[in-house]
């Protein structure tokens, strides 16, 4: 194709109305936002959550009623097996896995967020060793690590299929192999970067779910499959409720340079980028969408 017909516009670019994908933790908060942003730019999409309530409640607010819900404990093999299955019958391949689901670390009380050498020391060995159990900080890494790399070998052969499938139609439409290749989606945190929080456990499940990303990326190359962190800074969610109503979505420069928590078009329009002819290109990416958050603290990122 020579350069001048190339299509540049946004439907062309952004255009995801072939797409099959999966999100879970699709009920709520940014699960919610980015199935509807797919559903909405013409993708089927699947929501996977424990709460099948929630789960239905989500799903009547598609634009094209394309979304589905799928009550799934992503911790379970035997909910991960009935999905696959229920999506493999009705579908046959996905193109696209978004990892959201996920939680927050063990609620201790009064958070410690930096360190005071005016604390007692005995206080501050109590508050890290004394309140959480082992259990505490394994669940975490469980929802937050664990599970997103189960829940990406589970449909590995969807993801397979669905490049096959868009293959075939490559080649009946004149044999170009620039097609969009099947991708999972994990998404991370800039909690999983920064230096300068107390969230340990939490911030470790998520760095883990980065590397992971990326050792996925290289070792799927021979099957096509790309993988790619999505790492979001402060949303609107139920995780982050509290702080929203304490802070009315504002937030200092220090804290973050926009001065706001994002937005739902913000984390939309990334995740559009990421799963399109746009961002067809990244493999082993990590995209912040952060509001400069990262910029102001100290980070390994």
């Amino acid at each position: 194709m020579a350069a001048e017909e190339v299509p540049l516009q946004n439907s062309e670019l952004f255009d995801v109305s072939d797409c099959v994908a999966v999100v879970t933790g699709g009920g709520t908060g940014m699960g919610l936002m980015m199935a509807k942003a797919l559903e909405a730019n013409g993708a089927k999409v699947y929501i996977l959550g424990r709460r099948l309530a929630v789960l239905e409640a989500a799903a009547k607010q598609a634009t094209y009623g394309n979304i589905y819900p799928l009550q799934c404990d992503i911790t379970s093999k035997d909910d991960l097996e009935t999905a696959v299955e229920h999506i493999a019958g009705e579908d046959g391949s996905v193109n696209l896995v978004v990892n959201n689901a996920g939680i927050s670390t063990p609620n201790l009380g009064p958070q410690r967020t930096r360190p005071n050498a005016k604390w007692n020391i005995t206080d501050l060995r109590n508050y890290w060793f004394s309140k959480p159990s082992f259990e505490d900080y394994a669940r975490v890494l469980e929802a937050n690590t664990t599970a997103p790399l189960m829940v990406s070998f589970a449909f590995l052969e969807l993801l397979d299929r669905g490049n096959r499938v868009r293959a075939e139609q490559a080649k009946a439409n004149g044999g170009r192999a620039d097609y969009v290749r099947s991708q999972i989606i994990m998404v991370s945190s800039v909690g999983g970067f920064g230096r300068d929080n107390s969230a340990f456990i939490y911030g470790a499940s998520k760095a883990g779910t980065t590397q992971m990303t990326k050792d996925l990326s290289t070792y799927l190359t021979p099957w096509k499959i790309r993988a790619n962190v999505l790492a979001p800074g402060y949303f609107h969610t139920e995780m982050t409720e509290d702080f929203y109503r304490s802070t009315g979505g504002r937030l200092p420069a220090t804290m973050t340079p926009e001065e706001r928590f994002g937005d739902m078009q913000e984390i939309s329009g990334t995740l559009l980028y990421m799963a399109s002819k746009a961002g067809a290109y990244c493999n082993g990416s990590v995209m912040l969408a952060d509001g400069g958050y990262l910029a102001v603290h100290p980070s390994a990122y």
